[in-house]
C-alpha cells in the first residue's frame, strides 16, 4: 500500500482509538495491518510531534515484528528525524533500528525538477493583494465554473461529525468540482490534516486568495499553509493563488530567522518547490493524468 505521511499518521491516531482497552494498542494495530498488505510505501516520513515519533516507533517494531516490509521517502536522513523535538530522548533509541531496517538511499541532486521550465508557468498565481489581482482571480474562477455557483454550502469531515464551510463551489466544463477559499479561511482558522485531505480528495482545483509574505517567526498560519499545499500536491489538485508577494518570495523573512530549525528550513523549501511546479502547465497536464490514481481507496485510508 502507498500512503503519504499525512494520511498514514490521521488514520493511525484513528485507529488507535478505536482499540479495545486494555490491549496492546501497536500490536493489535499491526495484526490488523497484516492482514491487508505485507508491503507500506509512505511517502514523505516527517515527526513533528512526540505523539507521533512514539507511534512510529511502537507500530513500525511491531509491523516489522510480522514480517512486513515499509518503504519510506524523506527529506531527512534517520538520525535527523524530529531534531530538537519536545522529549526527543524518547525516540534516540529507535533511530539505529530504523536505520537498519531502512537503509539509506541518497537521491539528492542539484537539480530541483519542479522548478524545471518554471519560466514557462502560465497566469494561475497572482500577486500583489491589490483590486486588480483580487477581480483576475475572480474572473478566472467566474470562467472555470460559469454562473451557476453555491455559497456556504458544508463539507463534512469522516469520523470526526463536524463539518468544513466551504464559502463558494461550482463545477467545471469537465464536470470537476472548484471550490474558493480565503487564507484566512484555511489557515487562520485551526484546521489540521484531516480537513486538508478532505478538500483535496473533494476538489479537482482550488482557488486561494488573500496570502500573506509570512512573518519571521513562522508559527502556526506557515505550518497549516505548508501541509495544506504538501496534500493538495499529494493529490494533484490543480491550485489558482493570490498573494502578497510572488510565491518564491513568501517565506523570505523567515529566512532570515537565525532561529529557524531543520523542520522549518525543510518546510520552507519543500513548500516553496511545490509551489513553483503548481504554476507550470505540466503540472496541470499531471493533475489529469495522476488525480484518479491519487484518489483511489487503497491511496486515500490506512
Amino acid at each position: 500500500r502507498r500512503l503519504h505521511w499525512h494520511e498514514f499518521i490521521r488514520d493511525a491516531f484513528r485507529s488507535m482509538q478505536g482499540q479495545p482497552p486494555g490491549e496492546n494498542i501497536f500490536a493489535a494495530m499491526a495484526d490488523m495491518l497484516a492482514k491487508q498488505f505485507r508491503v507500506l510505501l509512505l511517502d514523505e516520513l516527517l515527526i513533528t510531534h512526540i505523539s507521533e515519533a512514539i507511534l512510529v516507533k511502537n507500530l513500525f517494531r511491531q509491523m516489522w515484528a510480522r514480517g512486513m516490509t515499509i518503504i519510506t521517502t524523506s527529506n531527512y536522513l534517520p538520525e535527523e528525524l524530529y531534531t530538537k523535538g519536545f522529549n526527543r530522548d524518547q525516540f534516540v533509541d529507535f533511530i539505529p533500528e530504523l536505520a537498519s531496517q531502512c537503509p539509506v538511499i541518497q537521491m539528492g541532486g542539484e537539480t530541483d525538477y519542479r522548478k524545471v521550465d518554471a519560466d514557462d508557468a502560465t497566469q494561475l498565481f497572482f500577486h500583489p493583494l491589490t483590486d486588480e489581482t483580487t477581480s483576475k482571480i475572480n474572473k478566472a474562477f467566474e470562467q472555470m465554473v460559469g454562473s451557476e455557483m453555491e455559497k456556504d454550502t458544508l463539507l463534512p469531515i469522516p469520523q470526526e461529525k463536524r463539518n468544513i464551510k466551504v464559502p463558494v463551489r461550482g463545477t467545471d466544463v469537465r464536470g470537476a468540482s472548484v471550490a474558493k477559499f480565503t487564507f484566512q479561511d484555511l489557515c487562520v482558522q485551526n484546521l489540521g490534516r484531516a480537513d486538508y485531505s478532505v478538500i483535496a480528495e473533494n476538489y479537482h482545483t482550488l482557488f486561494i486568495e488573500g496570502v500573506p509574505k509570512f512573518k519571521p517567526d513562522l508559527g502556526a498560519e506557515f505550518r497549516r499553509f505548508v501541509s495544506l499545499t504538501d496534500i493538495l500536491y499529494g493529490k494533484k489538485v490543480a491550485l489558482y493563488v493570490q498573494s502578497e508577494v510572488h510565491t518564491s518570495q513568501l517565506f523570505a523573512d523567515g529566512m532570515l530567522n537565525a532561529d529557524m530549525d531543520l523542520d522549518e528550513l525543510w518546510s520552507f523549501r519543500r513548500c516553496s518547490s511545490m509551489l513553483q511546479e503548481m504554476q507550470n502547465p505540466k503540472y496541470h497536464h499531471m493533475v489529469w493524468l495522476m488525480r484518479n490514481h491519487m484518489l483511489q481507496e487503497s491511496a486515500l485510508h490506512l
